[in-house]
């Protein structure tokens, strides 16, 4: 059950963890978050991915790192996790940029319509598989927020535990799309749910991924 009330961003954690769907458009997918029975599907444009380091403009919402998938192959039917993991050209540090659009309170399905909130994501330099130093599933992520008082740290979050099997959940994906005539293509980007957070405030932020795949930065100005 999603804890609406005291969902901070539009977008529940716990509603994470047993459900997995899809929005495509433009060169970005993104797999978290939806009812397992929606048919929805939502787009990005190619003018809200950012590069690390760029200048945005404030939103009324929040900032999250997420870790980012780059394709290289057409992923679809008959997708498996090993399948997955050789149809991908890379990973990349990514922060997911999140804009108020709705009011507190909104039922699920409105927020699914919203895109959970989505305005863009901003990210790093894609590292291939074989550069990292470890199992995805050892990555951790740290977030660092300077808002004016110097930098801190906001959160330092696991992956172990907090998100599920990466190639497992690409390959549902690539399946549960299958089903409504789409597949993963080469370029697009897919995020897989959010690890450190913070609400919107002008500032610099950067995220720190661990196993050798870099950071991704991100200033927000009024």
């Amino acid at each position: 059950k999603c804890n609406e009330e005291n969902d901070t961003d539009g977008e529940d954690e716990n509603c994470t963890k047993e459900r997995i769907s899809f929005s495509i458009g433009g060169h970005v997918v993104n797999d978290k978050g939806y009812p397992e029975d929606d048919n929805s599907s939502s787009f990005f444009i190619d003018r809200n991915i950012w590069i690390s380091g760029t200048e945005a403009l404030e939103h009324k919402g929040g900032v999250e790192n997420e870790l980012c998938f780059v394709m290289a192959d057409y992923l679809g039917e008959a997708a498996t996790p090993a399948l997955a993991k050789g149809a991908i050209a890379g990973v990349t540090a990514a922060f997911e940029i999140n804009q108020k659009r709705l009011p507190p309170g909104c039922s699920a399905g409105l927020r699914v319509a919203d895109n959970l909130s989505n305005w863009g994501i901003v990210v790093g330099a894609t590292v291939p598989l074989a550069n990292t130093t470890a199992d995805l599933a050892e990555l951790e992520v740290a977030l660092y927020g300077d808002t004016g008082k110097g930098e801190q740290l906001v959160e330092s979050v696991p992956s172990q535990g907090h998100i599920d099997d990466h190639f497992e959940s690409l390959s549902i994906l690539a399946n549960r799309l299958h089903r409504f005539g789409h597949t993963l293509a080469p370029n697009q980007y897919i995020i897989t749910g959010a690890y450190g957070k913070t609400p919107f405030a002008p500032g610099n932020f950067r995220g720190d991924f661990s196993v050798g795949i870099g950071g991704v930065r991100v200033e927000i100005t009024a």
